[in-house]
Order: C-alpha cells, then sequence, then structure tokens
C-alpha cells in the first residue's frame, strides 16, 4: 500500500505487504520515526470525531448513500492558480483528458478486484471551485 499526503510538512508513508520471505510489513510510520505520524494521527482523529461541527450531516450522508456498498473515494485538487509548494511540486493536472482516461483505467482495475455483486460506488470530491 502507498500513502501519499503532499500537503507541505508532511511526509510518504509507504507500506510494503511482505518482505523477503518474511509475512512483515514495513513503515516508516512505527516506532521514534513515527511520532509526528501518530500525533497526525491523533489530531486529526480529534477534528473528525470531536470538532467537526457539521459530523451529523456527514454521518447521516454516508448512511443514506453508501450504507451496503463498497465505496472508492477520490478527492480531486486542481488547484486555483496557488504558487508555491502546489507549484513547485508540480501538482496541478496538466493534460485532463489524460488524467481522466488514466484514471478511468485505474478505477476499472480497482474495481474488479471487489467480489460483490454490485460494483462499487465512485465517490468524487474536490475543494476546487474551477
Amino acid at each position: 500500500m502507498k500513502l501519499t499526503n503532499d500537503v507541505w510538512g508532511f511526509k510518504k508513508i509507504k507500506r510494503s505487504g511482505r518482505s523477503g520471505d518474511s509475512n512483515t510489513t514495513t513503515c516508516p510510520c512505527l516506532g521514534a520515526a513515527g511520532l509526528r505520524f501518530d500525533s497526525d494521527i491523533e489530531l486529526y482523529s480529534d477534528l473528525r470525531d470531536k470538532r467537526f461541527r457539521d459530523r451529523d450531516k456527514v454521518d447521516a450522508f454516508r448512511q443514506n448513500h453508501f450504507t451496503g456498498h463498497t465505496v472508492i473515494g477520490l478527492h480531486v485538487r486542481a488547484g486555483n492558480g496557488e504558487k508555491g509548494q502546489f507549484e513547485r511540486k508540480n501538482r496541478a493536472i496538466q493534460d485532463i483528458d489524460q488524467w481522466c482516461l488514466s484514471m478511468s483505467r485505474l478505477l476499472i482495475s480497482v474495481s474488479k478486484t471487489f467480489k460483490e455483486t454490485e460494483p462499487p460506488l465512485l465517490f468524487v470530491a474536490s475543494d476546487t471551485a474551477t
């Protein structure tokens, strides 16, 4: 599994399923190296669980639309003309047609791994106004 958070100040987390012949998983977020990761989990869990004022609306939406389904969530952030870190990391979608084609292929491939009779739902969210 590879989880990447490109927000400035956060690190990439890579977890490999098996290393060599052993059944162990490795993750740089474990142990002393993971203190920042642990504090991030605590902070964001607290924000999500205790401080998010519209939590009841989110829970109702999930209950009404996602119950009984496998859901693949896709957060698209194309940028709003930001400079700085967003621009330096080349995070903007350069070719929307190519991006859509690549993402479609990836989602079709991922959806085939689910064994349910119904195909998974795709939930797309964005904080980009354009």
